[in-house]
């Protein structure tokens, strides 16, 4: 039997060429998918550039062996791999949740902004409808005082010429009773001096003419005048009777004319007045209105910005809707590159291989070599065993010799 120290000299010697032949048969192989990872990880931009490069610096050594071939801390470092595409994975999700709470936020307030939009615009039609009707009754206004003044000018106008008229026959019915007081009853009752008579028979005449009276009593008129009252005939005083009748009754036209004038001038002034008031109010309403109306535009202008705020408001919150919208497809977008790109190679290069699945008679000719061999195997094992019985106790082994 071979002395212990040599023995464990050679079992050292043993560990140390398996350990040497299991590091060898660890070797990372060069798997294109390990290739084709390591690339997708440098463009992913998840990662700090720092973490990227350690995680495509230890892809080839962990992932790069097949699975039955990894030792415990390549596993480990695989598991850390895992872990790191899974903390990714989630951070992907969790912004696609985080999009999608903010569309519907903006979906939200985009809706309740069109909902103020809306109220907005029913006040300002409002609005506008109110100052439509404010500038219809202003236009009315305004028609009522140019109607008004219009019939304050046409009653100006009859009371002009009412007093115009009254002031010609009050004219007129002086000058019939200053001839007939001053110069027809004098020349009547021969009170006026003869050298005085001829402006006098002249003024009778006029009067006559203005009074339209007839033409043979104005031509014998004068003569008649002139003759002294004790010398007039019976002819003569019936053409000075016919001639007072005449201007007496004319007089009485004339001053009947005077008082209708009088008549009309004071309705027509009264009426001038009354049409004044009613300018004045009209006036006056038209102002109102046109107050009224200034502050309704007002109202409308201001009610107008409103609108356009939000207008304005609702085409952000639209921008917004579609920004939103356009992230969430973008995270998921990112999300399913990440699945194609990453983390779908990495589950094939971390999850073990399935096993070949063998057709029926292959299997059973499996089956036999094995059992066969278990058979050859048994059979060994009892030949060792009776010729290491045989063997004497001093004799070293085989295995031990060979070592040695």
């Amino acid at each position: 039997m071979a002395p212990k120290g040599k023995q464990a000299a050679t079992s050292a010697s043993q560990g140390s060429r398996k350990r040497q032949r299991k590091a060898q048969e660890s070797t990372p192989t060069s798997d294109p998918r390990v290739q084709v990872l390591s690339k997708s990880l440098q463009q992913f931009q998840d990662f700090p550039d720092e973490v990227r490069s350690l995680l495509r610096a230890i892809l080839p050594g962990s992932l790069g062996v097949a699975h039955g071939e990894r030792i415990s801390c390549q596993h480990k470092v695989v598991d850390l791999l895992s872990a790191a595409f899974g903390e990714m994975e989630q951070g992907i999700v969790g912004r696609i949740a985080e999009a999608e709470a903010k569309s519907q936020s903006t979906v939200s307030s985009k809706a309740e902004a069109m909902q103020k939009q809306a109220a907005s615009e029913a006040v300002l039609q409002e609005k506008t409808a109110a100052v439509t009707t404010k500038k219809t009754e202003v236009e009315q206004a305004k028609a009522a005082v140019q109607t008004s003044e219009e019939r304050m000018e046409k009653l100006a106008f009859a009371l002009k010429t009412s007093n115009e008229q009254l002031e010609k026959n009050t004219v007129k019915l002086e000058r019939v009773k200053t001839v007939q007081t001053e110069s027809f009853v004098p020349l009547q009752q021969n009170s006026i001096d003869p050298a005085a008579i001829s402006p006098h028979v002249d003024a009778v005449v006029a009067l006559g003419t203005e009074l339209c009276l007839d033409e043979s009593m104005l031509r014998s008129i004068p003569t008649v005048l002139a003759k002294p009252a004790d010398g007039r005939a019976q002819f003569d005083i019936m053409v000075l009777q016919n001639f007072q009748e005449e201007v007496a009754k004319q007089t009485a036209a004339v001053e009947e004319d005077v008082g209708k004038c009088e008549a009309a001038k004071s309705q027509d002034a009264d009426q001038l007045e009354a049409a004044k008031v009613d300018s004045d109010a009209a006036k006056s309403k038209f102002e109102e209105l046109e107050v009224e109306l200034a502050a309704l535009v007002a109202e409308e202008v201001k009610q107008k910005d409103d609108v356009a705020t939000a207008t304005a408001a609702v085409k952000d919150l639209e921008a917004a809707s579609v920004k939103a919208a356009d992230a969430v497809v973008s995270e998921q977008t990112q999300l399913s590159v990440f699945h194609a790109e990453l983390l779908d190679k990495f589950r094939e290069l971390h999850t073990p291989p399935p096993p070949d699945v063998l057709p029926v008679d292959e299997a059973e000719t499996s089956a036999s070599v094995i059992e066969v061999k278990a058979t050859e195997g048994a059979a060994q094992q009892e030949m060792t065993k009776g010729a290491d019985d045989d063997m004497p106790v001093d004799m070293p082994s085989v295995v031990g010799t060979s070592s040695a």
